[in-house]
Protein backbone atom coordinates (compact mmCIF):
# COMPACT_ATOMS: atom_id res chain seq x y z
CA UNK A 1 0.00 0.00 0.00
CA UNK A 2 2.75 2.55 0.62
CA UNK A 3 4.36 1.52 -2.95
CA UNK A 4 0.91 2.52 -4.36
CA UNK A 5 0.45 5.83 -2.75
CA UNK A 6 4.21 6.61 -3.44
CA UNK A 7 3.76 5.91 -7.55
CA UNK A 8 0.61 8.50 -7.14
CA UNK A 9 2.29 10.95 -5.01
CA UNK A 10 5.03 11.40 -8.00
CA UNK A 11 2.68 11.83 -10.88
CA UNK A 12 3.01 14.31 -13.10
CA UNK A 13 0.58 17.39 -12.89
CA UNK A 14 -0.72 16.56 -16.24
CA UNK A 15 -1.85 13.03 -15.28
CA UNK A 16 -3.50 14.26 -12.26
CA UNK A 17 -6.92 14.06 -12.05
CA UNK A 18 -8.43 17.22 -9.88
CA UNK A 19 -11.06 16.88 -7.16
CA UNK A 20 -14.01 18.74 -9.31
CA UNK A 21 -12.91 16.49 -12.56
CA UNK A 22 -13.41 13.64 -9.81
CA UNK A 23 -16.67 14.74 -8.77
CA UNK A 24 -17.71 15.05 -12.89
CA UNK A 25 -16.50 11.62 -13.45
CA UNK A 26 -17.99 10.03 -9.79
CA UNK A 27 -22.00 11.10 -10.58
CA UNK A 28 -23.01 8.16 -11.82
CA UNK A 29 -21.38 5.46 -9.60
CA UNK A 30 -22.06 1.98 -9.86
CA UNK A 31 -22.92 -0.54 -7.54
CA UNK A 32 -19.14 -2.45 -8.25
CA UNK A 33 -17.85 1.19 -7.35
CA UNK A 34 -19.15 1.59 -4.03
CA UNK A 35 -18.54 -2.46 -2.74
CA UNK A 36 -14.63 -1.39 -4.37
CA UNK A 37 -14.74 1.43 -2.31
CA UNK A 38 -16.40 -0.72 1.41
CA UNK A 39 -12.83 -2.67 0.71
CA UNK A 40 -10.73 0.49 1.12
CA UNK A 41 -9.11 1.46 4.92
CA UNK A 42 -11.26 3.31 7.32
CA UNK A 43 -8.98 5.80 7.62
CA UNK A 44 -8.62 6.52 3.14
CA UNK A 45 -13.06 6.02 3.13
CA UNK A 46 -13.02 8.76 5.88
CA UNK A 47 -11.45 11.67 3.37
CA UNK A 48 -14.27 13.93 2.19
CA UNK A 49 -13.36 13.23 -1.26
CA UNK A 50 -15.94 10.37 -0.91
CA UNK A 51 -18.62 11.66 -0.26
CA UNK A 52 -20.60 10.74 -3.35
CA UNK A 53 -19.66 7.22 -2.32
CA UNK A 54 -20.76 7.63 1.28
CA UNK A 55 -24.18 9.27 0.34
CA UNK A 56 -24.71 6.31 -2.48
CA UNK A 57 -23.99 3.83 0.05
CA UNK A 58 -26.51 5.69 2.64
CA UNK A 59 -29.29 6.38 0.16
CA UNK A 60 -29.20 2.44 -0.66
CA UNK A 61 -29.64 1.50 3.15
CA UNK A 62 -32.31 3.88 4.07
CA UNK A 63 -36.03 1.70 3.83
CA UNK A 64 -38.67 3.95 2.37
CA UNK A 65 -42.02 3.50 3.67
CA UNK A 66 -45.40 4.93 1.75
CA UNK A 67 -47.23 7.02 4.40
CA UNK A 68 -50.41 7.95 2.21
CA UNK A 69 -52.69 7.48 6.16
CA UNK A 70 -50.05 9.43 7.28
CA UNK A 71 -49.53 7.24 10.15
CA UNK A 72 -46.90 7.80 13.40
CA UNK A 73 -45.55 4.58 14.47
CA UNK A 74 -43.84 1.30 13.31
CA UNK A 75 -43.25 -2.29 14.56
CA UNK A 76 -40.14 -3.15 13.59
CA UNK A 77 -39.12 -6.71 13.78
CA UNK A 78 -34.94 -7.68 12.86
CA UNK A 79 -33.94 -11.31 13.44
CA UNK A 80 -30.44 -11.71 13.02
CA UNK A 81 -26.95 -12.03 14.79
CA UNK A 82 -28.14 -9.70 17.79
CA UNK A 83 -28.14 -10.63 21.87
CA UNK A 84 -31.39 -11.33 23.48
CA UNK A 85 -33.37 -8.52 25.03
CA UNK A 86 -32.75 -10.54 28.04
CA UNK A 87 -28.85 -10.92 28.42
CA UNK A 88 -28.47 -7.27 26.81
CA UNK A 89 -30.00 -5.82 30.35
CA UNK A 90 -27.52 -7.97 32.14
CA UNK A 91 -25.01 -5.53 30.50
CA UNK A 92 -23.22 -2.46 32.33
CA UNK A 93 -22.79 0.61 30.45
CA UNK A 94 -19.33 0.21 29.53
CA UNK A 95 -19.48 -3.10 28.56
CA UNK A 96 -21.86 -2.41 25.81
CA UNK A 97 -20.00 0.97 24.93
CA UNK A 98 -17.08 -1.87 23.81
CA UNK A 99 -19.07 -3.95 21.82
CA UNK A 100 -20.94 -3.27 18.33
CA UNK A 101 -23.94 -1.87 18.00
CA UNK A 102 -26.48 -0.96 15.45
CA UNK A 103 -28.78 2.36 15.78
CA UNK A 104 -31.89 1.53 14.05
CA UNK A 105 -34.58 4.96 14.04
CA UNK A 106 -37.40 6.18 11.62
CA UNK A 107 -37.63 9.63 9.84
CA UNK A 108 -40.27 11.55 7.98
CA UNK A 109 -39.68 13.12 5.13
CA UNK A 110 -41.60 15.36 2.51
CA UNK A 111 -40.62 16.14 -0.80
CA UNK A 112 -39.35 18.71 -1.96
CA UNK A 113 -40.11 20.84 -5.15
CA UNK A 114 -43.14 22.16 -6.72
CA UNK A 115 -44.08 18.71 -8.42
CA UNK A 116 -44.38 16.79 -4.31
CA UNK A 117 -43.34 13.58 -6.42
CA UNK A 118 -42.99 10.39 -3.85
CA UNK A 119 -40.42 8.48 -5.97
CA UNK A 120 -37.44 7.05 -5.46
CA UNK A 121 -35.51 9.81 -7.11
CA UNK A 122 -37.19 12.47 -5.48
CA UNK A 123 -35.63 14.95 -2.77
CA UNK A 124 -36.69 14.77 0.59
CA UNK A 125 -36.65 17.07 3.50
CA UNK A 126 -36.93 15.63 7.03
CA UNK A 127 -39.75 17.16 9.30
CA UNK A 128 -39.66 14.71 12.22
CA UNK A 129 -37.06 11.64 13.40
CA UNK A 130 -37.76 9.18 16.40
CA UNK A 131 -35.97 8.28 19.09
CA UNK A 132 -32.89 5.73 18.78
CA UNK A 133 -33.20 2.06 19.53
CA UNK A 134 -30.55 0.33 20.00
CA UNK A 135 -29.44 -3.17 19.13
CA UNK A 136 -26.26 -5.14 20.72
CA UNK A 137 -24.62 -7.14 18.28
CA UNK A 138 -22.90 -10.69 18.78
CA UNK A 139 -19.37 -10.91 18.53
CA UNK A 140 -18.80 -10.68 14.93
CA UNK A 141 -15.31 -12.57 14.92
CA UNK A 142 -17.40 -15.86 15.03
CA UNK A 143 -18.16 -17.62 11.96
CA UNK A 144 -21.36 -18.75 13.00
CA UNK A 145 -24.46 -16.94 15.49
CA UNK A 146 -27.62 -17.89 16.41
CA UNK A 147 -30.29 -15.51 14.99
CA UNK A 148 -32.11 -13.48 16.86
CA UNK A 149 -35.59 -11.45 16.55
CA UNK A 150 -36.35 -7.96 18.12
CA UNK A 151 -38.54 -5.95 18.16
CA UNK A 152 -39.77 -2.26 18.46
CA UNK A 153 -42.44 0.15 18.13
CA UNK A 154 -41.12 3.47 17.15
CA UNK A 155 -43.02 6.82 17.39
CA UNK A 156 -43.06 10.16 15.61
CA UNK A 157 -45.00 13.07 17.06
CA UNK A 158 -48.15 14.12 15.04
CA UNK A 159 -48.13 16.44 12.03
CA UNK A 160 -50.53 17.31 9.42
CA UNK A 161 -48.32 16.10 6.10
CA UNK A 162 -50.41 14.62 4.32
CA UNK A 163 -47.65 13.31 1.47
CA UNK A 164 -44.99 11.97 3.19
CA UNK A 165 -42.59 9.32 3.35
CA UNK A 166 -41.13 6.89 6.68
CA UNK A 167 -37.46 6.22 5.88
CA UNK A 168 -36.08 3.40 8.17
CA UNK A 169 -32.25 4.43 9.07
CA UNK A 170 -29.69 2.22 10.47
CA UNK A 171 -26.18 2.83 11.40
CA UNK A 172 -23.79 0.38 12.80
CA UNK A 173 -20.49 0.69 14.54
CA UNK A 174 -19.32 -3.09 13.02
CA UNK A 175 -16.56 -3.39 11.07
CA UNK A 176 -17.76 -6.10 9.02
CA UNK A 177 -21.73 -6.90 6.89
CA UNK A 178 -24.43 -7.97 9.60
CA UNK A 179 -27.06 -9.98 7.46
CA UNK A 180 -30.38 -9.43 9.61
CA UNK A 181 -33.84 -9.46 7.89
CA UNK A 182 -36.68 -6.71 8.66
CA UNK A 183 -40.14 -6.63 8.39
CA UNK A 184 -42.83 -3.92 9.65
CA UNK A 185 -45.68 -2.94 10.71
CA UNK A 186 -47.79 0.54 10.39
CA UNK A 187 -49.63 1.88 13.23
CA UNK A 188 -49.71 -1.71 15.07
CA UNK A 189 -51.67 -2.51 17.57
CA UNK A 190 -51.93 -0.81 20.74
CA UNK A 191 -50.72 -2.92 24.36
CA UNK A 192 -54.12 -1.56 25.90
CA UNK A 193 -56.42 -1.83 23.02
CA UNK A 194 -54.97 -5.48 22.78
CA UNK A 195 -55.81 -6.58 26.35
CA UNK A 196 -59.59 -5.45 25.66
CA UNK A 197 -59.52 -7.28 22.68
CA UNK A 198 -58.17 -10.62 24.42
CA UNK A 199 -60.61 -10.20 27.13
CA UNK A 200 -63.55 -10.21 25.14
CA UNK A 201 -62.63 -13.53 23.26
CA UNK A 202 -62.05 -14.87 26.64
CA UNK A 203 -65.94 -13.94 28.18
CA UNK A 204 -67.24 -14.93 25.19
CA UNK A 205 -65.43 -17.89 25.60
CA UNK A 206 -66.67 -18.72 28.92
CA UNK A 207 -69.91 -18.27 28.16
CA UNK A 208 -70.36 -20.33 25.03
CA UNK A 209 -68.66 -22.92 27.74
CA UNK A 210 -70.88 -22.24 30.85
CA UNK A 211 -73.88 -22.15 29.29
CA UNK A 212 -73.29 -25.31 27.15
CA UNK A 213 -74.37 -23.26 23.84
CA UNK A 214 -71.98 -25.13 21.94
CA UNK A 215 -69.42 -27.86 22.56
CA UNK A 216 -66.59 -27.44 24.21
CA UNK A 217 -64.37 -28.12 21.42
CA UNK A 218 -66.23 -26.04 18.88
CA UNK A 219 -65.99 -23.80 21.16
CA UNK A 220 -62.84 -23.44 21.59
CA UNK A 221 -62.06 -23.74 17.80
CA UNK A 222 -64.18 -20.58 16.54
CA UNK A 223 -62.86 -18.08 19.31
CA UNK A 224 -59.04 -19.52 18.41
CA UNK A 225 -60.15 -18.63 14.69
CA UNK A 226 -61.77 -15.33 16.01
CA UNK A 227 -58.53 -14.27 17.74
CA UNK A 228 -56.53 -14.54 14.04
CA UNK A 229 -59.37 -12.74 12.96
CA UNK A 230 -59.18 -10.16 15.03
CA UNK A 231 -55.21 -9.70 14.81
CA UNK A 232 -55.52 -9.68 10.87
CA UNK A 233 -57.82 -7.00 11.82
CA UNK A 234 -55.76 -5.09 13.63
CA UNK A 235 -52.93 -5.68 11.05
CA UNK A 236 -50.97 -8.17 13.51
CA UNK A 237 -51.97 -11.19 11.55
CA UNK A 238 -49.38 -13.68 12.48
CA UNK A 239 -47.57 -16.12 9.94
CA UNK A 240 -48.06 -19.68 10.21
CA UNK A 241 -44.70 -20.54 11.94
CA UNK A 242 -45.54 -17.97 14.52
CA UNK A 243 -48.68 -19.54 15.29
CA UNK A 244 -47.20 -23.06 15.09
CA UNK A 245 -44.99 -21.62 17.86
CA UNK A 246 -47.57 -21.30 20.09
CA UNK A 247 -48.39 -24.85 20.59
CA UNK A 248 -47.28 -26.67 23.52
CA UNK A 249 -46.19 -29.70 21.83
CA UNK A 250 -45.06 -31.26 25.10
CA UNK A 251 -49.01 -30.84 26.02
CA UNK A 252 -50.83 -32.33 23.33
CA UNK A 253 -47.87 -35.35 22.61
CA UNK A 254 -49.24 -35.90 26.53
CA UNK A 255 -52.87 -35.76 26.02
CA UNK A 256 -52.30 -37.78 22.51
CA UNK A 257 -51.04 -40.42 24.23
CA UNK A 258 -53.01 -41.05 26.99
CA UNK A 259 -56.43 -40.87 24.58
CA UNK A 260 -54.11 -43.64 22.64
CA UNK A 261 -54.73 -46.02 25.54
CA UNK A 262 -57.95 -44.91 26.30
CA UNK A 263 -59.33 -45.72 23.30
CA UNK A 264 -57.49 -49.04 23.25
CA UNK A 265 -59.56 -50.14 26.13
CA UNK A 266 -56.79 -51.80 28.31
CA UNK A 267 -56.72 -51.07 32.17
CA UNK A 268 -53.14 -52.35 33.00
CA UNK A 269 -51.37 -50.15 29.91
CA UNK A 270 -52.67 -47.50 31.23
CA UNK A 271 -51.78 -48.61 35.19
CA UNK A 272 -48.28 -49.82 33.69
CA UNK A 273 -47.82 -46.18 32.17
CA UNK A 274 -48.94 -43.87 35.28
CA UNK A 275 -46.71 -46.10 37.71
CA UNK A 276 -43.61 -45.63 35.55
CA UNK A 277 -44.09 -42.30 34.66
CA UNK A 278 -44.06 -41.79 38.43
CA UNK A 279 -41.35 -43.67 39.08
CA UNK A 280 -38.99 -41.77 36.42
CA UNK A 281 -40.56 -37.83 37.60
CA UNK A 282 -39.76 -38.98 41.59
CA UNK A 283 -36.36 -39.72 40.71
CA UNK A 284 -35.56 -36.24 39.68
CA UNK A 285 -38.55 -34.36 42.29
CA UNK A 286 -39.60 -34.85 46.02
CA UNK A 287 -42.06 -37.23 46.65
CA UNK A 288 -44.68 -35.32 48.26
CA UNK A 289 -44.58 -33.05 44.98
CA UNK A 290 -44.77 -35.62 42.44
CA UNK A 291 -47.91 -37.65 44.39
CA UNK A 292 -49.23 -34.06 43.38
CA UNK A 293 -48.55 -33.22 40.01
CA UNK A 294 -50.01 -36.78 38.95
CA UNK A 295 -52.85 -37.49 41.24
CA UNK A 296 -55.25 -34.80 39.31
CA UNK A 297 -54.28 -36.75 36.54
CA UNK A 298 -54.54 -40.56 37.59
CA UNK A 299 -57.92 -39.42 38.82
CA UNK A 300 -59.12 -38.12 35.83
CA UNK A 301 -58.26 -41.36 33.78
CA UNK A 302 -59.96 -43.47 36.32
CA UNK A 303 -62.94 -41.24 35.44
CA UNK A 304 -62.88 -41.79 32.06
CA UNK A 305 -62.40 -45.40 32.06
CA UNK A 306 -64.96 -45.93 34.89
CA UNK A 307 -62.14 -47.52 37.44
CA UNK A 308 -62.08 -47.38 40.82
CA UNK A 309 -59.06 -44.74 41.44
CA UNK A 310 -58.08 -45.90 44.86
CA UNK A 311 -56.29 -48.96 43.98
CA UNK A 312 -54.58 -46.90 40.77
CA UNK A 313 -53.74 -43.92 43.79
CA UNK A 314 -52.00 -46.41 45.93
CA UNK A 315 -49.64 -48.52 42.97
CA UNK A 316 -48.61 -44.82 41.96
CA UNK A 317 -47.80 -44.18 45.61
CA UNK A 318 -45.82 -47.26 45.78
CA UNK A 319 -43.63 -46.88 42.67
CA UNK A 320 -42.97 -43.13 44.14
CA UNK A 321 -41.41 -43.95 46.55
CA UNK A 322 -39.47 -46.39 45.21
CA UNK A 323 -38.55 -44.06 42.67
CA UNK A 324 -37.64 -41.44 45.15
CA UNK A 325 -35.67 -44.10 46.75
CA UNK A 326 -33.09 -44.55 44.24
CA UNK A 327 -31.94 -41.04 44.24
CA UNK A 328 -30.64 -38.73 47.06
CA UNK A 329 -33.44 -36.50 45.29
CA UNK A 330 -36.79 -38.16 46.29
CA UNK A 331 -35.52 -38.97 49.89
CA UNK A 332 -32.63 -37.10 51.29
CA UNK A 333 -29.56 -39.30 52.76
CA UNK A 334 -27.27 -37.53 55.51
CA UNK A 335 -23.86 -37.77 54.96
CA UNK A 336 -23.59 -39.94 51.65
CA UNK A 337 -22.80 -38.00 47.49
CA UNK A 338 -25.01 -38.44 45.07
CA UNK A 339 -22.89 -41.23 43.16
CA UNK A 340 -22.62 -43.51 46.02
CA UNK A 341 -25.95 -43.35 46.90
CA UNK A 342 -27.64 -44.00 43.51
CA UNK A 343 -24.97 -47.03 42.63
CA UNK A 344 -25.59 -48.92 45.91
CA UNK A 345 -29.47 -48.22 45.64
CA UNK A 346 -30.62 -48.49 42.31
CA UNK A 347 -29.64 -52.25 41.62
CA UNK A 348 -32.08 -52.97 44.41
CA UNK A 349 -34.95 -50.62 43.89
CA UNK A 350 -35.21 -52.42 40.27
CA UNK A 351 -35.50 -55.61 41.87
CA UNK A 352 -38.22 -54.19 44.52
CA UNK A 353 -40.08 -52.73 41.33
CA UNK A 354 -39.81 -55.57 39.30
CA UNK A 355 -41.34 -57.78 42.45
CA UNK A 356 -44.26 -54.95 43.70
CA UNK A 357 -45.44 -54.85 40.17
CA UNK A 358 -45.98 -58.71 39.67
CA UNK A 359 -47.72 -58.58 43.36
CA UNK A 360 -50.19 -56.22 41.77
CA UNK A 361 -50.75 -57.85 38.74
CA UNK A 362 -51.50 -60.96 41.46
CA UNK A 363 -53.92 -58.96 43.63
CA UNK A 364 -55.53 -57.42 41.03
CA UNK A 365 -55.71 -60.19 38.56
CA UNK A 366 -59.25 -59.87 38.13
CA UNK A 367 -60.17 -56.69 36.55
CA UNK A 368 -63.17 -56.78 37.67
CA UNK A 369 -61.60 -55.68 41.19
CA UNK A 370 -60.47 -52.28 40.07
CA UNK A 371 -63.64 -51.35 38.19
CA UNK A 372 -66.55 -49.21 39.81
CA UNK A 373 -69.21 -51.54 41.12
CA UNK A 374 -71.93 -48.67 40.78
CA UNK A 375 -72.49 -46.07 38.14
CA UNK A 376 -71.43 -42.42 37.77
CA UNK A 377 -75.57 -41.50 38.55
CA UNK A 378 -75.59 -43.68 41.46
CA UNK A 379 -72.68 -42.24 43.04
CA UNK A 380 -73.47 -39.04 42.30
CA UNK A 381 -77.07 -39.88 44.35
CA UNK A 382 -75.14 -41.14 47.16
CA UNK A 383 -72.79 -37.77 47.10
CA UNK A 384 -76.48 -35.56 47.11
CA UNK A 385 -77.71 -37.56 50.15
CA UNK A 386 -74.78 -37.12 52.30
CA UNK A 387 -74.16 -33.69 51.41
CA UNK A 388 -78.51 -33.28 52.45
CA UNK A 389 -77.31 -36.08 55.13
CA UNK A 390 -74.60 -33.63 57.07
CA UNK A 391 -76.85 -30.45 56.72
CA UNK A 392 -79.41 -31.68 58.65
CA UNK A 393 -76.69 -33.44 61.52
CA UNK A 394 -75.85 -29.60 61.66
CA UNK A 395 -79.17 -28.71 63.41
CA UNK A 396 -78.97 -29.32 66.92
CA UNK A 397 -81.24 -27.61 69.55
CA UNK A 398 -83.90 -26.59 67.17
CA UNK A 399 -86.57 -24.08 67.28
CA UNK A 400 -90.14 -25.21 66.14
CA UNK A 401 -89.03 -23.54 62.52
CA UNK A 402 -85.76 -25.29 62.55
CA UNK A 403 -87.31 -28.60 62.99
CA UNK A 404 -89.56 -27.71 59.73
CA UNK A 405 -86.53 -27.83 57.94
CA UNK A 406 -84.58 -30.00 59.37
CA UNK A 407 -87.92 -33.11 58.92
CA UNK A 408 -87.68 -31.40 54.84
CA UNK A 409 -83.91 -32.17 54.88
CA UNK A 410 -84.38 -35.84 55.99
CA UNK A 411 -87.31 -36.31 53.90
CA UNK A 412 -84.97 -35.38 50.57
Amino acid sequence: MDGILKNFTTRSPAEEISRSQYSLVATDVTEEAVQLWLELPDEVRADSSWEIFRSKWEKEHDYLIQNNKNKHSVLLKLTGPFLSEAYEKKLNIHEKRNMSRMDIWIEKWIPNGPTQDLGEGSDYETIESSIYWTIILENQAEDFHESETRSSVLVLPSSSANQSVLAVRMATTSNVTTPFTLSYTLDPLDGTTGIIYACILLFALYALIVFEVINRTMAAVLLSTTSLAVLSIAGERPSVPEIISWLDVETLLLLFSMMVLLSRGKIWPLITMLCGMTSVVSLLLDNVTTVLLMTPVSIRLCEVMELDPIPVLLAMVLFCNLGGTATPVGDPPNGINFTNFTLHMTFGILLVAVQTYLQLRFIFRDTNKLRLTESKDVQDLRRQILVWRRAADSLHHLSPEQLIVKDRLERK
